[in-house]
C-alpha cells in the first residue's frame, strides 16, 4: 500500500506471480429410472467443459442404491440430479435423506419432475431441493443451470 502511495495513483503495475486455481473435483450423481433420460444427462455431463472443475459422474437406477453405496460419502461438492418418481424411494424421500446427513450443504439437488403445479414446486423447495426442472426439459436449459451452479462455486 505504501509503495502505491509513493509511486502515485496513475502508475500501472504488472503482477507476474499469478497462480492458476486448482481444479476442483465435483461429484455428480444422476438418479433417473428412464434409461433414455439417464443417457441424455450423462452425455451432457461428459461433454461439459468447465474451467477449474472436473466432473466425476455416477448413475443410479434408484435412490436406495445411492444410499447403500459409499459414493455419497465424501467432502466434495456433490450435484444430485434426480427424478421425483423413483423405485423404492421417491425423489423427495431422497432429498430428506440427503438433508439429514452431516455436511449436507455440499449437496446441490436438481429435481426433474412431470409435476408442474405451484403446490408441488413449492413443496419440493420446502423439502430442500435447490432447483426444480419440469419435464420434458430442454438439455441446453439444464446445461445452463449446471454452469450457473458451478460458476458460483468458484
Amino acid at each position: 500500500m505504501q509503495e502505491a502511495v509513493f509511486k502515485g495513483a496513475s502508475t500501472i503495475e504488472t503482477v507476474n506471480d499469478f497462480q492458476e486455481p486448482n481444479v476442483e473435483k465435483i461429484k455428480v450423481t444422476v438418479i433417473v429410472e428412464d434409461q433414455v433420460i439417464r443417457s441424455v444427462l450423462v452425455n451432457l455431463l461428459q461433454r461439459l467443459t468447465l474451467e477449474y472443475f472436473e466432473l466425476d459422474v455416477q448413475t443410479f437406477f434408484d435412490g436406495e442404491a445411492l444410499l447403500e453405496s459409499s459414493w455419497h460419502r465424501s467432502a466434495h461438492t456433490h450435484i444430485v440430479i434426480m427424478d421425483d418418481v423413483l423405485p423404492k424411494r421417491n425423489g423427495l424421500e431422497m432429498v430428506h435423506e440427503l438433508r439429514k446427513m452431516p455436511n449436507n450443504e455440499k449437496y446441490i439437488v436438481m429435481m426433474l419432475s412431470n409435476r408442474k403445479t405451484e403446490e408441488d414446486v413449492t413443496y419440493a423447495f420446502e423439502m430442500g431441493v435447490d432447483d426444480y426442472i419440469t419435464k420434458p426439459f430442454n438439455v441446453k436449459f439444464v446445461e445452463s443451470r449446471l454452469k450457473r451452479y458451478l460458476k458460483r462455486l468458484r
